[in-house]
């Protein structure tokens, strides 16, 4: 980046110049400062902020947490991003494809495309972000749009919560309400449930509880 400060012209009136009473007229000394607009606008400034598409500090694997209110059965998944966006999704019965793109430094969309390697569904996943990396993340809040068993489209909020210890193992769940994996599950992520009972059309913009 250019500055200004540092051209020789600048300089040259940096050093010639001198206090002047409010009175003293200027009208004389104008021509000597008339290129300093041209001077200005002929210096170029980048103040855009470079965006990190770059996928990588987000790789790895997450428990994806949704609720059938309908049913009170709280569904675990195991969704891995890898290194190149790919993503795949674990559940009890079905494995999910589909791509994550890292958009404008906040970001992260999720876009899943095949069931099964067979049939195509359509399934979008916006949450924030931010310039986090997966292991300064407790959670991320996200939004989820799909379609539900009668085809209407229908949106979902959902928690992603990352798994941080390699050796950690970790299985899909159907966990129902009241149960005993769901106190477990509850006195591990007390937040969990009343996060996944809100009914919003956003989620926060924060990577916690």
């Amino acid at each position: 980046m250019s500055k200004i400060g540092d051209n020789p012209k600048i300089k040259l009136l940096k050093k010639n110049a001198r206090q002047r009473s409010l009175l003293e007229n200027l009208e004389t000394d104008v021509s000597s400062y008339g290129d300093i607009h041209d001077l200005i606008d002929s210096e170029s400034f980048d103040y855009s902020i470079e965006e990190k598409k770059d996928i990588r500090h987000l790789k790895g694997k997450y428990e994806r947490y949704r609720l059938d209110a309908t049913k009170n059965v709280v569904y675990k998944d195991i969704l891995t991003i890898q290194p190149d966006g790919k993503v795949i999704i674990r559940s009890l019965k079905n494995i999910y494809s589909g791509v994550a793109n890292y958009l404008l430094n906040a970001t992260l969309h999720i876009s899943i495309n095949m069931q099964n390697e067979v049939t195509p569904i359509a399934m979008n996943m916006l949450m924030f972000v931010g310039r986090n990396d997966k292991e300064d993340i407790q959670c991320m809040h996200a939004l989820c749009l799909t379609t539900n068993a009668d085809n209407q489209a229908a949106v979902q909020h959902e928690l992603l919560i990352p798994i941080l210890k390699q050796e950690t193992t970790t299985l899909p769940q159907r966990i129902v309400v009241d149960s005993l994996d769901f106190y477990k599950l509850n006195y591990r992520l007390p937040e969990l449930m009343r996060s996944l009972q809100q009914r919003t059309v956003s989620v926060p913009t924060k990577v916690d509880w």
